[in-house]
């Protein structure tokens, strides 16, 4: 098998070498020199190299370890025709890293958040994945960095797309998962790493939790690997109202607070009350400046409106339609609702009310908000 060198695109030199040598002709000692070997001469060392690993592990793949598990499935960079074309085109810049920074390693992905929800907005909006890593990637020890390096992989494509005027959209974010914890009770699972935006976390995953993965198990969809139904998903439903309730408790409510603090006293709430990923990048945005962004306002409002209906009715929805029931539930609440739900939209932030009421607004609504869900939180 002739192979191409996947950053060149050229066939590979060692293949080109052998490709030129006459059959039973003696083969060069290593470190001659070979003419014969121009193609792909700008990769010809360390990326050749690297290519060479790549595809011996893929054809590997697809001759012996396709069939062997639930979950594993073609290595196809093709995403399903129902996706939005930058999400497509996303996806498949992302595998084809993966390929190349761990071959053979993804064997199963799937995308749930907004996409799953139906609720996916181009030029807005993030992608969130699951990656299912074969269990063989256990004994590789630079199994950390080489995620990190698929997760920095995605910068020159983000960058492309801000300076175009897209922004900072459409990037992956994704949970790793070993293949061996697909099925287990998802409370039960140890994620491997998971990146979110610029932050990675080795040995954690957020979104390894109830609500995400009633997410997948209801309108995940697969772009690589076995179908949604066959992963064995057990996203623990007894546990969902318990764990949307704490997370109210634990993680919305100090936010709430933290909105009424004066910003001077962000660092201290940082360390007093919130750590690890999701609190981060939050905090990084409502911390210092007095006046709230409208995008700070979408995520605090909206947040824990998405989780109050979650508890009210066992279902999930996206931020619009989370809005749309404060608006309903909560009427005094919506001039403050209206300008989360034009952040959502992509429409003019509406002028009232005035940036100075953000911060106060915002801090209201979630409390009384989260007041009613954890009221109404059923007994354990």
């Amino acid at each position: 098998m002739q192979r191409v060198c996947i950053s060149s695109g050229q066939l590979c030199a060692r293949d080109a070498h052998a490709a030129a040598t006459p059959r039973g002709a003696q083969p060069r000692r290593r470190g001659v020199r070979s003419h014969a070997a121009a193609p792909c001469t700008a990769h010809a060392t360390a990326q050749c190299a690297d290519a060479h690993v790549a595809a011996d592990a893929l054809l590997r793949y697809s001759t012996a370890d396709r069939s062997r598990g639930r979950y594993a499935g073609e290595m196809s960079t093709t995403p399903p025709a129902e996706l939005p074309s930058e999400v497509s085109v996303a996806l498949r810049s992302y595998l084809r890293a993966a390929d190349r920074t761990l071959p053979g390693g993804i064997i199963a992905c799937a995308v749930t958040g907004s996409i799953a929800l139906g609720a996916y907005r181009p030029g807005r909006s993030d992608i969130d994945l699951v990656a299912v890593i074969a269990d063989e990637w256990g004994h590789h020890s630079d199994l950390i960095r080489r995620l990190h390096a698929l997760h920095l992989s995605q910068l020159p494509r983000l960058t492309a797309r801000a300076a175009s005027g897209k922004g900072v959209s459409a990037c992956c974010n994704t949970a790793f998962i070993w293949e061996s914890e697909v099925s287990l009770p998802v409370t039960r699972i140890r994620p491997i790493a998971s990146h979110t935006g610029e932050i990675f976390e080795a040995g954690g995953a957020f979104d390894v939790n109830p609500v995400v993965w009633k997410e997948l198990a209801d309108g995940g969809i697969t772009v690589r690997g076995r179908p949604m139904a066959d992963w064995g998903l057990d996203p623990e439903p007894e546990r969902l109202g318990p764990w949307v309730a704490d997370n109210l408790r634990e993680y919305w409510s100090p936010l709430a607070a933290q909105l009424r603090a004066a910003p001077s006293a962000t660092r201290r709430f940082q360390n007093r009350f919130l750590s690890g990923l999701v609190s981060r990048l939050p905090l990084r945005l409502i911390g210092y400046p007095r006046q709230l962004s409208a995008g700070t306002v979408e995520w605090c409002v909206l947040g824990p409106a998405r989780m109050h209906h979650t508890l009210m009715t066992g279902e999930i929805i996206g931020k619009e339609d989370a809005g749309r029931q404060v608006l309903t539930a909560f009427p005094k609440h919506a001039p403050i609702t209206e300008v989360a739900l034009a952040k959502v939209r992509g429409a003019r932030i509406p002028p009232v009310p005035p940036r100075r009421q953000l911060r106060e607004l915002a801090a209201s609504a979630m409390e009384d908000i989260i007041a009613e869900a954890v009221r109404t939180d059923p007994p354990r």
